[in-house]
């Protein structure tokens, strides 16, 4: 009988709150001109695993 030890690594997430003027260039290339947090961007973890960020933007318009 063979065994076979299997390990399972999660998926990581996490959220990059940002407050910036007028608007900001993301790490997922696009710039962002008003309030998202629905923008998401996938990178690989250390485990190999899709790890997950969600942007969570805010911007504060500049007075002239």
């Amino acid at each position: 009988m063979d065994t076979v030890s299997l390990r399972v690594n999660d998926i990581s997430s996490s959220t990059d709150a940002i407050i910036s003027c007028d608007s900001l260039i993301w790490m997922d290339g696009k710039t962002y001109y008003q309030r998202n947090n629905t923008a998401t961007h996938t990178l690989t973890n250390i485990f190999g695993c899709d790890s997950v960020i969600t942007l969570d933007l805010t911007i504060n318009s500049v007075d002239n």
